[in-house]
């Protein structure tokens, strides 16, 4: 930062005039003034950077963000995700997750071992940025790709696909790891149309 947070002033305009030859008062008044101006300072930095700036923001400071957000640093995992599924259902980008084919994974349970992920800071970060974008979107193709392209760069392409019969699907050219399925599916990110349902592929 160029310029400080906290504005200094001239503290000697503000002493009264019967105290302004008195050097003992003065210094004191200096040092005090000296002390409270680089507490105050750092106190601003330390704000700005732990808590207002999102992007140097961490711990409380993303927690604060998330808050206002409307998105939550813990996310449901599940544990169990592979199960026993149908060919037309089976894509490259769930191949680890999700539908298997015949003699790869077991029948899908009733119920699975769920858990609580709780995300780093540069995780949630991602998160409450890509939420932010999605609480100001348009939800039309371009802006949800837009929003992918953010949300999982540098790990490959991620686009929707439109199905022309009200729905639409989310692709992707690289393996989904149960942290992005929790994201995709059980937080609000991923903005759709009203009346259009979309799928995972």
């Amino acid at each position: 930062m160029t310029e400080p947070l906290v504005a200094d002033f001239d503290w000697r305009k503000t002493l009264m005039t019967q105290y302004a030859n008195s050097p003992t008062i003065c210094e004191l008044i200096e040092r005090f003034h000296g002390a409270t101006v680089l507490a105050t300072q750092r106190a601003a930095e330390q704000f700005y950077s732990m808590i207002w700036n999102i992007d140097t923001a961490a711990g409380y400071g993303l927690d604060v963000w998330g808050k206002i957000i409307g998105v939550s640093r813990q996310l449901q995992v599940s544990g169990n995700v592979a199960y026993l599924g149908f060919k037309e259902q089976y894509a490259e980008s769930t191949q680890k997750i999700g539908p298997q084919p015949f003699n790869v994974a077991p029948m899908r349970p009733s119920t699975t071992d769920n858990g609580v992920y709780k995300l780093d800071d540069d995780a949630y970060r991602l998160l409450i940025l890509s939420k932010a974008m999605s609480n100001i979107t348009d939800c039309s193709i371009p802006s949800v790709n837009r929003l992918l392209s953010y949300l999982f760069r540098d790990r490959g392409r991620a686009y929707v696909v439109d199905y022309f019969d009200r729905s639409i699907g989310l692709h992707f050219d690289f393996q989904l790891t149960a942290i992005d399925l929790a994201i995709l599916s059980n937080t609000d990110v991923m903005p759709r149309p009203a009346g259009v349902s979309m799928s995972l592929e």
